[in-house]
């Protein structure tokens, strides 16, 4: 997927920028609670169901139109002789509803803050206009947005409406949300972008039974890794056309697919010069890794949901040991500036350090997994994998430095998916990782 021409960013509201489906599964829950008395619960569910379907033309969406539908369907449950006070507390669910904070899902704010100074940023949202404007108001996102659009429906013919008034082409925009039926299909079907981010529950009516191969949706994982996913771009391989086609497909089908190289490289240079900068001789060589990594797109090619993509940038993902003597995963964003990379570098070292969590706050596969063994003047190395789950990350790894015939050498082990890079590659990153040292 390029994202080059894209001018517009559309976001979804309900569970992309704040949590909402769970809270009306909580007052779904109250109702059947409600009218359990009257009949059983999974009755009770489908019954209400029915009855929000049927009103949809008329109500539309939203906690309103939600109200109403509790209050027919206990009617219709009950009959006539309903007593009122049932009526009055299915009233309260509904405006407790209207009171509830508004939570901001991970990474948000993170995203909408890179993405502002690049793209203009709109809302499309479904639901009651009053009630959609108190939850953006509430969640102090509103700035982030050049406009907002609430609309009673999310069809084709809504986005093209939306698209007329920014005066964009449909392959200008970019549509965000966690409904495939109406964030997704609807602008895919414009010839525009998707990037599908789902909430971990969802409403029976927003869920749809396809599978979609069309290259200009991201493949959908959790929330914020997905908007992670979004922030680096990348670009989808056609495999058909890949000259590697028959040895990605080859070694894809292997147990293991992954073999790895260790050599020498010399760090006199770098030692030294990491030394008369006051700086870590860790950060120092990571940064220079990456730097070769970054040159190299068989270093920077992942693959996502039985796709091939290729990063445009790639991040550190290293182990950081702990005075207790566990350890942790860290990731540190990539800035060809050593200055900046070294600074990300050192918080992220710091968070680890202070906290006793296994995983980083913000993860992906847009990164190398690094681990550093000072203990060890290694010359092979084995890595633990989990073969259920595809894996296409590099591991890179580095040993004990020691003098060699009057250079200071240190073990590097490079480990590669054999259907993304070859031996090949890994020299080229073996030679470019020494040019950098040495510089």
């Amino acid at each position: 997927m390029s994202l080059n021409n894209i001018k517009v960013i559309g976001f979804d509201a309900d569970d992309t920028l704040w949590s909402n489906e769970p809270y009306f599964r909580e007052a779904e829950e109250k109702f059947c609670d409600i009218m359990e008395s009257y009949m059983p619960r999974h009755s009770a569910h489908r019954e209400l169901y029915a009855t929000e379907i049927e009103n949809l033309e008329i109500y539309g969406y939203g906690i309103k139109a939600f109200m109403l539908s509790m209050v027919e369907t206990a009617i219709k449950i009950g009959g006539n002789t309903l007593p009122m006070d049932i009526i009055s507390k299915i009233v309260s669910i509904g405006r407790s509803q209207l009171n509830q904070p508004v939570i901001l899902l991970e990474g948000v704010e993170e995203v909408l803050q890179i993405l502002k100074n690049k793209y203009k940023l709109v809302v499309v949202t479904k639901g009651d206009l009053l009630d959609q404007e108190r939850k953006l108001d509430k969640s102090g996102l509103a700035g982030f947005f050049h406009h907002i659009e609430i609309v009673s429906e999310k069809r084709n013919s809504d986005y093209k409406k939306l698209l007329k008034h920014l005066d964009i082409l449909p392959q200008e925009f970019l549509m965000i949300g966690n409904s495939l039926k109406s964030d997704i299909l609807p602008v895919l079907e414009l010839d525009s972008y998707g990037v599908h981010v789902p909430f971990h529950t969802t409403w029976e009516h927003e869920k749809v039974d396809v599978i979609i191969t069309n290259p200009k949706i991201l493949p959908g994982r959790a929330h914020k890794r997905n908007l992670k996913l979004f922030m680096n771009h990348f670009s989808v391989i056609d495999v058909n056309n890949w000259k590697r086609k028959e040895i990605y497909h080859f070694f894809s089908r292997f147990d293991e697919p992954f073999f790895g190289i260790t050599a020498n490289v010399d760090v006199t240079k770098a030692y030294q010069k990491s030394k008369d900068q006051g700086t870590s001789f860790f950060i120092y060589y990571l940064h220079k890794s990456l730097c070769a990594v970054n040159q190299l797109a068989a270093l920077k090619y992942r693959i996502l949901d039985e796709k091939v993509i290729e990063y445009s940038k790639i991040h550190a993902s290293p182990t950081i040991n702990r005075d207790d003597g566990t350890f942790g995963y860290s990731f540190i964003h990539f800035s060809e500036d050593y200055h900046v990379f070294a600074h990300n570098a050192d918080i992220e070292i710091q968070r680890v350090r202070s906290s006793s969590n296994l995983f980083p706050p913000g993860n992906g596969i847009d990164a190398i997994h690094y681990s550093a063994i000072p203990w060890i003047q290694f010359t092979s190395i084995s890595h633990a994998r989990n073969y259920k789950n595809t894996d296409s990350i590099p591991k890179i790894s580095f040993g004990k430095a020691q003098i060699i015939a009057n250079k200071f050498e240190m073990p590097c082990s490079v480990y590669v998916h054999h259907g993304l890079a070859d031996g090949r590659d890994v020299g080229e990153y073996l030679s470019l990782f020494q040019e950098y040292l040495n510089k």
